[in-house]
């Protein structure tokens, strides 16, 4: 071999030419490890960031791979945890080197009640049909922490043309009251906010278009499951 500063030659040996082309040794993970084991969520809420710890610090690769247990309950991409509805769902990081090493987080989601939604700035979306008749009503106001402003209605009968003739959100207590006023009277549904259960009442409305069943809620776009009082 040619020696570039003086041209003259120079050899070297196997076993040190082998040396210089080694590559470093493959080093496999042992471990890794979630902070927290344990986590609880709220539908709407703030995701949540895992961040894996992988050992040794020298492993060749020390990146992973995760996955979820219930992509219904909570999804998983890069570490940030989303939940979607209420549930357990197991978030496991599997290191990526084949060793087969793994560490989970149990998260538990829960659906905040109505209350726990009302805060500045809520939009609550009440949605009520007959399906019978075809009717839907929907009413949607935004809270700004003491009352409800920009209050909207819309009401379908049999496909015909809406017809909106005034709606009200209002909040007393514990408390969520929609009134719907439409042709045949006006409809009331009352929502215990704490419980997430409602009672419906209705005034001088005529021919059975009385709406009997609770389609849904939603604040801030995310649905409240609320259940009918006895």
């Amino acid at each position: 071999m040619l020696d570039g500063s003086t041209g003259s030659s120079r050899v070297y040996s196997g076993a040190k030419k082998q040396n210089m082309y080694a590559e470093s040794p493959f080093v496999s993970v042992t471990s890794v490890t979630l902070p927290p084991t344990e986590a609880s969520m709220t539908v709407g809420g703030e995701t949540l960031t895992l961040t894996p710890t992988v050992l040794p610090d020298n492993a060749t690769d020390k990146t992973v791979t995760w996955t979820t247990s219930d992509e219904s309950v909570a999804t998983v991409a890069d570490g940030v945890v989303t939940a979607v509805a209420a549930g357990t769902a197991t978030i496991t990081a599997t290191a990526n080197d084949g060793s087969g090493v793994t560490a989970t987080c149990a998260v538990t989601v829960t659906v905040p009640t109505l209350a726990e939604l009302l805060t500045n700035g809520a939009v609550v979306k009440v949605t009520a049909a007959k399906s019978n008749n075809t009717l839907t009503y929907t009413v949607q106001g935004t809270y700004n922490g003491s009352s409800f402003d920009s209050v909207t209605q819309s009401n379908s009968f049999n496909n015909m043309e809406a017809l909106n003739q005034g709606a009200s959100l209002t909040k007393s207590g514990n408390n969520l009251v929609a009134e719907i006023k439409t042709p045949y009277g006006s409809i009331t549904f009352t929502f215990d906010t704490t419980n997430n259960t409602y009672t419906l009442a209705t005034a001088g409305s005529s021919g059975g278009n009385a709406p009997t069943i609770l389609n849904s809620i939603t604040v801030n776009g995310n649905a409240v499951t609320v259940t009918k009082s006895n």
